[in-house]
């Protein structure tokens, strides 16, 4: 009967490692390392446990699971993670951030209730299998991301961890210090169902919560466009430094878009326009994050079928990085316009003169002030020297469109001819004869260069 039972347990762990979809653990790593550069081994393992555990090891009773997450509100500085989030490469789980509950959008209540049924006891052979099926998940782990922190120290730590019956395992201090997790683990129909009203309440108030703070936002549709019935694509807009959402050319191209049948969403970039964050606290990856969660955001609305990316001066490298990004993690953005892409950035913070502001590149102040008033801050400007534009841009394989004008005095064209190296046969230029940078010269053929590309695009898919 005994090895009868051991046969039994052998066949039900070499079953669990059989039928791990190695593609959707890619995914999944490739994903945590898109949204999370910094992650560790440590957290990439946290995302994949819960994701077969859930939350049964932190619960012991409703009462204390209500009081420790009122507790971590009270005591919490920043929460910066988005609403909703998939644990692991299976989503059984899901992460729900307690932004949620900060802005009114879940109870402590409910989302206590939800945390309590979603909490399941873990049984011996669970964790039997669980092993089994962490080797495979970390083979994966270490052809993805060879240079991953922490993938030998935190591999033995781990690899102890189990060896004693346990399982559980916290964030990084660097996840945990950039990042500031705070969230509860629901199963996944769990936290839609109480996450139901989160996107409602994010177009009524024009937010969303971001990983700087709340990014403000505005939603142009096509004409007599029903969201509860209708679909069409979107594009997302990005605004370059000390601009925002309402200055040109951002409106005229929302307009031009709507008018053709496409939606667009354009944001202000933490620091920046209505949305939270100090100028001086800027960086591209800071912006970059923020285009990330607006991407999650599109991308779970009904009504919108497919999305594109366009970026304006500095909004043009963040929005190629971005869809560079994606493109490493599985998702592919329609197509890319990079508007007088301002990837001199580099080469300024490198030649420490931004604008008309002079520092030392290698030893830089808290702080410069650009024109005497615009601040940067000393994070920027040497984050910026080191910036892989090129190289992270060059993932993404869709179509692209370059625009640049021809009076253009503060981004170089050689900008764009480096992005059009870059991409290849996938990309055009298209220079813009009398247009300036900010776009007023010729305002009405580079919102029609932007239209045509889109529309051309979307009607291909």
């Amino acid at each position: 009967m005994r090895k009868i039972l051991s046969l039994i347990c052998m066949l039900s762990v070499c079953s669990s490692v059989l039928a791990l979809d190695k593609d959707a653990v890619r995914k999944a790593v490739q994903f945590q390392v898109a949204f999370y550069p910094e992650s560790h081994l440590a957290d990439l393992y946290k995302s994949f446990f819960q994701d077969r555990f859930g939350p049964g090891h932190i619960i012991s009773s409703r009462e204390s699971a209500r009081n420790y997450i009122v507790s971590e509100l009270e005591s919490a500085d920043t929460l910066t993670l988005p609403y909703l989030e998939p644990c692991g490469w299976e989503h059984n789980y899901m992460r729900v951030s307690l932004a949620a509950v900060r802005d009114d959008i879940v109870t402590v209540d409910a989302l206590t209730d939800a945390l309590v049924q979603s909490a399941a006891p873990v049984r011996e052979e669970d964790l039997e299998s669980w092993k089994e099926e962490w080797k495979e998940i970390l083979s994966v782990i270490s052809e993805e991301c060879p240079d991953l922190p922490g993938l030998d120290s935190e591999k033995q730590l781990i690899d102890s961890l189990l060896a004693s019956g346990q399982y559980a395992f916290h964030h990084s201090g660097t996840y945990e210090r950039l990042y500031h997790p705070h969230y509860r683990i629901l199963r996944k129909e769990l936290a839609e169902n109480i996450m139901a009203t989160h996107f409602l309440s994010a177009a009524a108030k024009n937010v969303i919560n971001g990983p700087n703070g709340d990014i403000s936002f505005k939603i142009s549709l096509p004409d007599g466009f029903d969201i509860s019935r209708d679909r069409c694509p979107m594009v997302i807009l990005m605004h370059g430094i000390f601009s925002s959402k309402d200055y040109n050319p951002m409106p005229a191209i929302a307009k031009s878009l709507a008018a053709n049948g496409i939606a667009s969403i354009r944001f202000d970039f933490d620091g920046h326009g209505k949305s939270g964050g100090r100028m001086r606290d800027m960086t591209i990856e800071r912006e970059i994050a923020d285009a990330m969660t607006v991407w999650r955001y599109v991308r779970s609305l009904p009504y919108v079928s497919d999305v594109g990316l366009l970026g304006h001066s500095q909004g043009g490298v963040v929005a190629s990085m971005t869809a560079g990004r994606l493109a490493a993690a599985g998702e592919i953005a329609s197509g890319l316009v990079l508007i007088a892409p301002g990837s001199v950035i580099k080469e300024a913070c490198q030649g420490g003169k931004f604008f008309n502001a002079r520092f030392d590149p290698s030893d830089p102040p808290e702080f410069i002030r650009c024109w005497g008033i615009k601040k940067l801050g000393r994070e920027y400007l040497i984050s910026t020297q080191s910036l892989d534009i090129y190289g992270t841009a060059s993932s993404y394989g869709g179509p692209v469109l370059l625009i640049h004008g021809t009076k253009d005095r503060i981004v170089p064209r050689w900008c764009s001819e480096r992005y059009l190296e870059t991409y290849g046969d996938k990309a055009d230029l298209a220079v813009v004869e009398g247009e300036n940078h900010t776009i007023t010269k010729k305002k009405k053929e580079v919102t029609r260069l932007v239209h045509t590309f889109f529309s051309d695009i979307f009607v291909q898919k």
